[in-house]
């Protein structure tokens, strides 16, 4: 759905954040990674950043919040800390295509998907781990390489199966980090 009443950008960036709802869109320009609307409220609010807004287009102006790119993963750690899902939205080429720079999300980083040791909590072990379930059967399968710190810790999800298994629904078939397990 195409809107006459805003930018080429803007339009582009809706057309986006239309695909990634229930995430925080960081949205790439040039040296910045933009968010708008409610999620340059909550990135604002969240990373205690100036809130501004913008034009985009016939006299309409939304809230923008921004970030270096080369400063992106302490923002992003402050924010996966806090629960939230960030949609990392690239430039893609050098050069603009009718005008205006292609665009695409290259990575959703949740909580439960960060795999970068700056973005880890450094003073706790990370579980990597997978659920596998079978609709109508009441088995499940948990595997598990190893934990950030080195060791395997397979043997950990015995003790956590019916905690892990109390959240794996919205999690079927994809991989996640079960961080803070206690061992015995």
């Amino acid at each position: 759905m195409h809107n006459d009443d805003v930018s080429p950008a803007r339009q582009q960036y809706l057309d986006i954040k239309r695909d990634y709802p229930n995430t925080i869109l960081f949205f790439r320009l040039g040296d910045f990674y933009e968010t708008f609307d409610e999620d340059a409220e909550i990135t604002a609010r969240e990373l205690d950043i100036v809130l501004t807004s913008r034009s985009v287009g016939k006299g309409n102006r939304v809230p923008l919040a921004g970030i270096p790119y080369h400063a992106v993963e302490n923002y992003l750690a402050r924010l996966i800390e806090k629960g939230y899902h960030v949609a990392i939205c690239e430039q893609m080429g050098e050069t603009p295509v009718k005008g205006i720079f292609p665009r695409k999300v290259i990575r959703v980083v949740t909580p439960g998907t960060v795999t970068e040791p700056a973005l880890l909590p450094g003073d706790s072990n990370n579980y990597l781990a997978s659920v596998v379930t079978s609709e109508g059967s009441s088995s499940s399968s948990i595997a598990s390489p190893l934990g950030t710190a080195g060791h395997p810790e397979n043997q950990v999800f015995d003790i956590y199966y019916d905690r892990a298994m109390k959240n794996v629904d919205d999690r079927k078939g994809q991989w996640f980090i079960y961080r803070e397990m206690e061992e015995k």
